[in-house]
């Protein structure tokens, strides 16, 4: 516990110190979402028809953005946001595969890191959390991950299991 008091303050938004962005936090809570089932949100770029097109720095960008057509999206999913608030710390904690995975919002299907070539630490980018910039692919939002936030992060997960074992059981 002295850990995570010690940490606590530098856990979230400082990516000087090894942390996530709040951008990338966005980003995680859009993959869950995909992820639910049935899906709460959309992986526009897979579905059809495309009907954006531009080609940005050489590279082609596609994807669905008709907003007309995602009205209702989602509506089969009956989670409370405190089932999903759940779910999404459940898999960040437990579920989601850090030593092989990319988070990804661009594709439902799995993303290496080997595709990606994020299994070496270059210079200061660890790869240790493979979190994919949409709009820059080749860009890893995790890469300012170290081991020291890691250490601070490991004693978070007997306390998140213990408080959604608590909330399953409330009315």
């Amino acid at each position: 516990m002295f850990e995570v008091c010690k940490c606590g303050g530098d856990l979230v938004n400082n990516t000087y110190r090894g942390t996530l962005s709040s951008y990338a936090y966005v980003l995680m809570c859009i993959h869950t979402c995909q992820r639910r089932t049935p899906p709460i949100l959309p992986v526009l770029q897979e579905m059809e028809p495309r009907t954006f097109h531009k080609k940005v720095e050489g590279v082609m960008c596609s994807y669905h953005d008709d907003v007309e057509h995602l009205k209702g999206f989602g509506y089969e999913n009956k989670d409370t946001v405190a089932h999903l608030l759940m779910y999404f710390f459940d898999y960040w904690a437990w579920r989601h595969d850090y030593s092989n995975a990319v988070m990804t919002v661009r594709t439902s299907g799995p993303v290496t890191k080997s595709s990606k070539d994020w299994t070496r630490r270059v210079g200061n980018e660890r790869h240790l959390i493979c979190i994919e910039d949409p709009f820059q692919t080749s860009h890893d939002l995790g890469r300012v991950v170290d081991h020291m936030t890691i250490k601070c992060a490991s004693p978070l997960r007997p306390m998140h299991h213990a408080s959604c074992f608590r909330m399953s059981q409330s009315p």
